[in-house]
C-alpha cells in the first residue's frame, strides 16, 4: 500500500497553513497566481486550460488565487506592479480592466471543475 498525503493531517494543516499566508498578502500571491495562469498563455482558451488543470490538482491553491485576485480588484491601488510582476500583456493603465474581464471566467471555470470533480466516484 502507497503513502497517500491526502489522507495525512499534517498535509492538510500545511495546506492551510500556506492559505492563511496568501490571503495575508493578497498583492504578492494575486501577482504569482496571474503570473502562472497568463504570463505563458497565447490567448485565453489556452489561460483557461491551464487554470482549469490547477483547480483539478490544486483546488486550495486556486480558491487562494481567486480570493486574492479579487481582493487586489476590490481595492483602490494602481495595478502596474502587479501587472509588471506577473508579466500580464497589457499596459498599467488597463490592467484593471483586463484583470476584471477575466476574473469572471476563472471563477466559472473553478466552480465547473469542482462539480466536475464532487460528481465522480470516489477513486475515479
Amino acid at each position: 500500500m502507497s503513502f497517500d498525503p491526502y489522507n495525512d493531517p499534517s498535509f492538510w494543516q500545511e495546506v492551510q497553513a500556506e492559505s492563511e499566508a496568501r490571503r495575508a498578502h493578497p498583492r504578492v500571491f494575486a501577482a504569482e497566481a496571474l503570473e502562472s495562469i497568463f504570463a505563458d498563455a497565447a490567448d485565453q482558451e489556452e489561460a483557461l486550460g491551464a487554470w482549469r488543470r490547477k483547480v483539478a490538482r490544486f483546488p486550495w491553491w486556486a480558491e487562494d488565487a481567486l480570493y486574492c485576485i479579487d481582493a487586489v480588484l476590490a481595492g483602490d491601488e494602481p495595478l502596474d506592479d502587479i501587472a509588471a510582476e506577473a508579466r500580464l500583456p497589457v499596459g498599467s493603465q488597463a490592467v484593471r480592466d483586463w484583470l476584471a474581464a477575466r476574473i469572471t471566467p476563472l471563477h466559472v471555470a473553478f466552480d465547473e471543475v469542482v462539480r466536475e470533480q464532487s460528481s465522480r466516484p470516489a477513486g475515479g
